[in-house]
Parts: structure tokens; sequence; C-alpha cells
């Protein structure tokens, strides 16, 4: 059966479900905290430039928290790491609650907003270390499944009922209950039984995490698509779907909604089928990875020539499942590639990189948006989607990669 590897080699393993759960609150956590003070700012100053300016110091604190982890990182503990990095948002987030309560300035907030972004970026790539160790190699596809669906799962309903939440709650009450979130998910990250060792000793240079990046060439090319799908990807952000409903579709943002959930909602069923499958999808890891691209291209350029907002939905939803299993395939041939001793540290190192260079494709993408029009700028992602397809299949190493039995001994 498909699914005798999920429910007899990765449910039932205890440290699984500490590091899954672990996950599942840290990321409820973060949406949370980005939703709450975003609210919380509008409402003080009436201002779109200042609840704006909380996501760009959220993804500058994680790019420069990200850079600094990707050097240090190859000398601590993870387990004690990835606790300490969320009970510090805890407290981070508790402070933000008592600036609120007393009605001190918005900088403050943000001074704090953007140490707990800095040091949350700590979590995930100690997490992820801990998480292939802890598990078997013949269960990756189905861990990096499970955690791409609650990702998901959050991001589809954090936003939803984020703001929904700041509506039934006072905004102190929601600030404490999301410290707790960070709290539980530092003690949840400690409790896994790992009997390999959770200190990778690193005895090269710690610079050698960025050679490792461009000099081990499956780490390199799967960077490089990163960014290329990454650029093309800036074309989902909310403001140019906006743009496109409105100016496309001629529909209101009821319908930009619509959109939006329908993506999620294709991205949720993308990881449950990389889970249910993964015997399945190991086999064929590389190939996935190519499809996954082709298809995204395909209803991109679809979507581009669309008018039709229910057709545009269905769409999204189309453009999900097979995307996510992409993006579980391309991190499970990461980790594969990777040694324990590299594994956290660089995936620190790509997570700075990319999260660098999503702030600047959302620029990228905006200006060309006003300068060639909304509707070229999806076809340009298409084009950018079916080029990432194009140079993976001509790489053989990554096209025919797969997990063979050998390699899924531990």
């Amino acid at each position: 059966m498909f699914s005798s590897s999920l429910g007899k080699t990765l449910w039932n393993q205890k440290s699984f479900r500490y590091i899954w759960a672990s996950q599942t609150a840290q990321a409820v956590g973060s949406i949370l905290m980005t939703i709450i003070v975003m609210v919380d700012v509008f409402k003080e100053t009436n201002s779109v430039f200042g609840s704006g300016l909380v996501l760009a110091l959220s993804s500058f604190g994680s790019v420069l928290g990200g850079a600094m982890a990707s050097f240090a990182i190859q000398r601590l503990d993870l387990l004690q790491t990835a606790a300490w990095s969320t009970w510090f948002r805890a407290v981070c987030a508790l402070c933000i609650g008592l600036c609120q309560t007393l009605g001190l300035p918005s900088y403050m907030i943000y001074m704090l907003l953007f140490l707990q972004s800095f040091v949350g970026s700590w979590y995930s790539p100690a997490q992820l270390g801990l998480l292939y160790q802890a598990i078997k190699k013949r269960d990756y596809v189905a861990a990096s499944g499970s955690i791409v669906t609650v990702n998901q799962f959050v991001q589809a309903a954090g936003w939803g009922l984020g703001g929904y939440l700041t509506v039934l709650a006072q905004t102190h009450t929601l600030t404490l209950f999301t410290a707790g979130l960070f709290f539980v998910s530092g003690l949840l990250i400690k409790l896994p039984d790992l009997k390999t060792a959770v200190i990778p000793r690193q005895k090269t240079r710690t610079q050698s995490v960025w050679r490792t990046v461009y000099r081990k060439k499956t780490v390199l090319l799967l960077t490089m698509m990163d960014m290329s799908e990454g650029l093309a990807n800036a074309v989902w952000t909310s403001a140019v779907l906006l743009a496109f409903t409105k100016e496309v579709l001629n529909k209101g943002e009821a319908w930009w909604g619509f959109i939006n959930a329908g993506y999620f909602l294709g991205a949720i069923l993308g990881g449950i089928l990389a889970v249910l499958f993964s015997n399945q999808l190991k086999k064929r890891l590389g190939l996935m990875i190519v499809l996954g691209s082709v298809s995204m291209g395909i209803t991109t350029l679809l979507f581009a020539y669309s008018s039709n907002p229910l057709l545009s939905v269905i769409l999204c939803i189309m453009m999900g499942p097979l995307y996510q299993v992409r993006d579980v395939s391309q991190t499970v041939i990461l980790q594969d590639t990777l040694t324990d001793e590299e594994r956290a540290p660089v995936t620190a190192a790509k997570n700075t990189i990319l999260t660098a260079w999503s702030v600047l494709t959302i620029a990228i993408m905006g200006a060309l948006a006003d300068l060639i029009g909304i509707q070229s700028v999806f076809i340009a992602a298409a084009v950018l989607y079916a080029g990432t397809a194009a140079v993976t299949f001509f790489v053989r190493d990554v096209r025919t990669y797969s997990q063979s039995a050998r390699q899924i001994e531990r």
C-alpha cells in the first residue's frame, strides 16, 4: 500500500511527531505575530507604509540572522539552538505585548520584531538538521511532504483567521497566546531522543559553508533554480494578483481572495499527495521537478490569458499539487546530497540567499508590471518556469535522480 511507509516508519516515530508539532506551533506563532503587529500598527498610525514596514523588517531580520546562522550553527548544539531561538521569540512576543498595552512608540515594537525575526531565523536550519537525523532516508519524502502541508495550511488559514481573531480578541491576549505557542514549540523540539550527535562538528573553516553552496554542483543548481523560479513566483504576491484581478478580470477584492485561496488549496493537496505517494515519488524525484516546473509554466500562461475569474481560480488550484510535489522533491534531493555536518549550515546559507532575493524579486516584478503591463508579467513568469524545466531536463544528474534501495538504508 502507498501509505505503509507513512504509517509504519514515520508517524510511529516519537521524534518525528515532536519535531513536526514544534514546527507547526512555530509556523502558527510566526504568522499570528506578523498579523497582530501589522493590525496594531495600522490602528495606531493609520499608515499603510507603517504597516507594510512590519513585513520589510521581518524579512531584513531573517536575512541578517540567516547569514550569521550559516556561519555559527556549525559549532552549536542543534537542539539547544532550535529551542532557545524559539524561547527568545516568546520573550520578544511578551515584550511586544507589553509595549502595546502601555502604548509605547511603534519604533520599539519594530525593534523587537526585528530581533525576533533575526533570532527566529536560526530555528529553521536547526530544525531541519534535527529532522533528517531523526528519520531514515526512506522517509525523507513523506517527512518533507508533511512539513510542506502544515506550512501551506497555516499560510492559508492564518491570514484568513488571523485578521478575524484580531477583531474577536484583545491585542495583548493574542500576543500572550502567540508567546505561548513559541514556548511550547521550544519544549517540543527538546523532546526527541536522538541517539546520533546533534552537534555538527565542522573541522574545516567556517567560510567553507559558502564554498559548499557553489562547489557542489547539485546544491548550486538547486539554488539557481530556486532563484529563477523565485523571480517567477513574485507574480503571485498579493499586490500583483490584486492588479491582475482588477485590470484583467475586471473583478474586485472578493475574487482576489478566491484566487489566493485557490492556490493555497492546491498547495495543501500537493503536500498531502507527496505524503501518500512517497514510495512512488522517491523513485522519480528528478523527473517530478521537471514536470512541476512544466506544469507551472503551462498553467501560468493559461492564467495570463484567462478572462474568466472562475477559470482563474481553477487554474490556481491546479498549480498547487505538482508544484508542491516539485518542492518536496527538490528539498529531498538537497538534504540527500548533504552530510549531517553540512545540512544545517548549508540550509541556513541557502535560506539567506533566497530570502534576500525574494525581497528584490517583488520590486523587480512590480516595476515590470508598471513597465510592460500586468498580463505581460505573467507571460514572462511562464517563460521563466519553462526555462527552469528545460535546464533541469538537460542536467542528467538531476533529471534522473532517485532514491535507490542502497541510498535509503541508514
